[in-house]
């Protein structure tokens, strides 16, 4: 789905159900206390289990509270409002994310899963190419000798000019991704490497692996259409 709207979509509240049980009598009390520790035990069992063989993938928190569908792969492009902001193509998503924009300075808060990392890869960026870049390297990339190379030299702001094409995600484990990014200018269409990684714990946010030299995007390459990498999924503004 491809929407291009200037209005921010409406976040959707998130629904938490509790449920209370009372026990109305002596003979029924012991009873029901073995079988709510039995209960417990096999509670915390299965989440050990789970954050066992899913190491770095468990929930979708965020900042600020936004819940991702799924820690899966995903398959098929994600159901975003595209802007278009200083000639930059910036998805919005009430799921994924950014939960938190604001006309200047940094777009913020993705859901920990492989499709939030998708949006911050390309909303960072784009939020890059502006006259307040400076606050969102600094809040928004990984520190090191990429950061203050970025930040020691500066970059213009200026439009790209490029349409987002499609992705391939390439690598995640909860911590860190590595995402092939495509993207058309005029009758060209290219693809670049970009890595990011989760910062902050569990109510973290996604920032930006940059390259020593303060690049944000390596390996990049023009590419034909029979070129494309075999998990490659159409995602864009024009689709």
């Amino acid at each position: 789905m491809s929407i291009t709207t200037g209005n921010p979509p409406t976040r959707e509240a998130g629904v938490m159900d509790s449920t209370n049980s009372f026990w109305h009598s002596r003979r029924t009390l012991a009873a029901g206390l073995v079988l709510v520790a039995v209960a417990i035990g096999a509670t915390w069992a299965a989440v050990d289990r789970s954050q066992d063989s899913h190491p770095g993938a468990a929930g979708y928190d965020s900042a600020c509270g936004l819940h991702g569908g799924s820690t899966a792969t995903p398959t098929t492009g994600p159901d975003v409002q595209w802007q278009n902001i200083d000639g930059n193509w910036l998805p919005v998503s009430t799921t994924e994310g950014p939960g938190r924009r604001s006309a200047t300075g940094p777009w913020s808060c993705y859901a920990h899963t492989p499709t939030g990392a998708v949006l911050a890869a390309l909303d960072i960026a784009g939020r890059m190419n502006r006259e307040d870049l400076t606050s969102v390297v600094q809040q928004q990339t990984v520190p090191g000798p990429g950061q203050a190379a970025l930040l020691a030299g500066g970059v213009e702001a200026a439009a790209t000019n490029e349409v987002p094409a499609g992705f391939d995600i390439n690598a995640y484990d909860g911590s860190t991704t590595t995402i092939t990014l495509y993207a058309r200018k005029g009758d060209i269409t290219g693809r670049c490497s970009t890595g990011l990684q989760w910062i902050g714990g569990r109510t973290g946010d996604w920032a930006l692996r940059l390259a020593p030299d303060g690049s944000n995007r390596v390996s990049c390459e023009q590419v034909t259409n029979d070129q494309h990498d075999p998990n490659f999924i159409a995602w864009g503004p024009n689709q």
